[in-house]
């Protein structure tokens, strides 16, 4: 076994002083440590030594009583303290070109989570997992970018529409030579060109009601995750069709949100029968509401303004919810709620979501 200093972390040491200050740039966290001569002199020896035998063997020839047993568990604590790391090897389904494209990535996977040895796993897990994305506008298309750049095994991307002029100012990937064509053709030629090792299938289908939806069912039992992003007739009710199915074929999906003027929608994510589902949130707003039988008196359905720096902050964040979803890497953000991002300052305003246990559809279980 081999150890090293963490990438990113700075070793000072006081004068006529045991002390060990570690700066640790990559959380700003900076500790201090009192070490005893046998572990000074092991911070000396992996400047120019990190196979951990040999360290111990160099230490115990100045210290003959020096446990290996404590010697290894404390340097697992200074591991899970985020100074020491060890070595990390590539699984064998990386080629060196992956693992050069990988490398910060995986190393910033280990800078947030301390507790997985080998932080390639996450990259591995991500290779190995599908994501269903409905609907490729101003989220999906980021959304299919930012997967496909983290480096997702397979993306199943929905949509009918052909690429329009208006769409260039705020959808990714699509270019003034790709208007008229579809935007699943266009965008798996991108996606292809930002990572030519991403698998993705096509479905060139106009989702207006839950019937249509439900002839997806093949897709939504493939996928690890899935993302609605369609809009029509509206996120609400789209939302309601594609968590029924998720809910019964116990899949997680993310709600991906919508954007009004200034406000973005984000969240929520739905791990089934664990967090709240979106019958819970519908519920509580009819609940807050106190009546069920609202008259719509006007539905004026005319787009409203929209703006690329707010759809891709949505999407980056639903993005990153899903990359946890699928690694472990942390617990997702829009768990049991949902945000309202303001672009004007960047505010996100949360509302708490608790899981219904009478809810009729993830109360049961």
């Amino acid at each position: 076994m081999r150890v090293y200093i963490k990438p990113g972390v700075s070793v000072l040491k006081e004068k006529n002083s045991n002390l060990i200050h570690f700066s640790i740039s990559t959380s700003s966290v900076h500790k201090i440590y009192e070490l005893t001569s046998e572990y000074l002199l092991f911070i000396e020896l992996l400047k120019i030594e990190n196979d951990v035998n040999i360290i111990f063997k160099k230490i115990q020839n100045e210290f003959p009583n020096f446990s290996k047993e404590e010697f290894l568990k404390n340097i697992e604590a200074l591991r899970l303290d985020g100074i020491l790391i060890y070595e990390r090897s590539v699984p064998k389904e990386f080629n060196h070109q992956n693992s050069e494209r990988y490398k910060r990535q995986v190393e910033f996977f280990g800078d947030i989570n301390a507790v997985e040895i080998n932080s390639w796993n996450f990259q591995l897990k991500l290779k190995k997992s599908t994501v269903l994305i409905l609907g490729l506008g101003g989220l999906g298309s980021w959304i299919a970018q930012y997967l496909a750049m983290a480096g997702i095994g397979r993306l199943i991307i929905c949509d009918f529409d052909n690429i329009e002029i208006h769409n260039l100012t705020r959808q990714a990937l699509y270019t003034t030579q790709d208007i008229g064509r579809l935007k699943t053709d266009s965008l798996e030629q991108h996606i292809k060109l930002i990572n030519s090792d991403v698998r993705v299938d096509k479905v060139n289908i106009e989702i207006e009601s839950e019937e249509e939806l439900i002839t997806l069912t093949k897709y939504f039992k493939v996928a690890d995750v899935i993302i609605n992003c369609i809009d029509y007739p509206d996120i609400n009710t789209t939302s309601s069709w594609v968590s029924k199915i998720c809910m019964q074929l116990n899949k997680p999906h993310i709600i991906g949100g919508g954007y009004s003027g200034h406000i973005g929608l984000i969240g929520p994510t739905v791990i089934p029968y664990k967090t709240a589902c979106w019958e819970c949130i519908s519920q509580k707003y009819r609940d807050d509401l106190q009546h069920d039988d609202s008259e719509i008196l006007i539905n004026n359905r005319k787009s409203s303004g929209a703006i690329v720096f707010l759809s891709s902050m949505i999407a980056n964040i639903q993005s990153w919810d899903c990359i946890n979803l699928l690694t472990g890497l942390n617990t997702p953000m829009t768990i049991n709620r949902k945000g309202y991002l303001n672009i004007c300052d960047f505010s996100i305003e949360w509302e708490e979501i608790s899981r219904n246990l009478k809810c009729k559809v993830c109360g049961k279980k």
